[in-house]
């Protein structure tokens, strides 16, 4: 009897220890978690490359100024095949009056027309950036359209006139002289004269585009 009950007990230790054997192997799965490392790495590549980075090129041979390029850049795409939408052609109407309006004011800070500036270029999509890049604009291409649409630029004022007024000395001058007078009038001096006389005209000619935009 006692050769049995010891013969037992060894079986009995044997099982059991052959159950904790067994039990203990599924605490190895985080050989499991080696996927998430894999995934990590996977999801993090992606940032690498964003497609939305065209920027605004200010920088070439006779450019002209920011404002002026943005505006009369949006009056330019409306001859290409990535002209404004209704949508944003809304948002820049909003925006092109804070600016006129800021800059009427006489009490605009540089930071504050800086400001609007900024929120226009967010509305161009990175095509019509390229396009307008492509153009490198300059004064004879305002000039040109000026002509073409009947805009004659002031020295000064801001104002849109009919040709003949507020020309001063300039009767008896062609139409190309005095649409030449007219701009280097209004370009000239520091960026402050400059925008209240060319860009005023523009920006007025824009306003009225995008009001009536269909």
């Amino acid at each position: 009897m006692k050769r049995i009950s010891l013969i037992l007990a060894v079986v009995l230790v044997a099982i059991s220890i052959a159950g904790c054997g067994s039990s203990s192997e599924p605490t190895q799965a985080p050989a499991l978690v080696e996927p998430n490392v894999q995934t990590s790495k996977i999801t993090s590549e992606p940032n690498l490359a964003d497609p939305n980075t065209v920027t605004f090129e200010y920088e070439y041979e006779n450019a002209i100024s920011r404002r002026l390029m943005l505006s009369f850049g949006i009056l330019k795409l409306a001859d290409t095949d990535v002209q404004i939408d209704k949508e944003q052609a809304s948002q820049f109407l909003f925006l092109w009056q804070a600016l006129s309006n800021l800059t009427n004011s006489g009490t605009s800070a540089d930071a504050e027309v800086d400001a609007l500036l900024s929120q226009i270029e967010l509305v161009f999509t990175p095509e019509q950036i390229s396009a307008i890049n492509a153009m490198k604009l300059t004064q004879t291409d305002m000039q040109t359209w000026a002509q073409e649409n009947g805009i004659t630029f002031g020295s000064g004022t801001g104002s849109e006139q009919t040709p003949g007024q507020g020309m001063g000395q300039g009767s008896g001058m062609t139409d190309d002289e005095r649409a030449t007078k007219q701009a280097e009038n209004g370009m000239t001096g520091n960026s402050t004269s400059r925008d209240s006389g060319i860009s005023s005209a523009i920006t007025k000619a824009l306003i009225s585009y995008l009001e009536n935009f269909q």
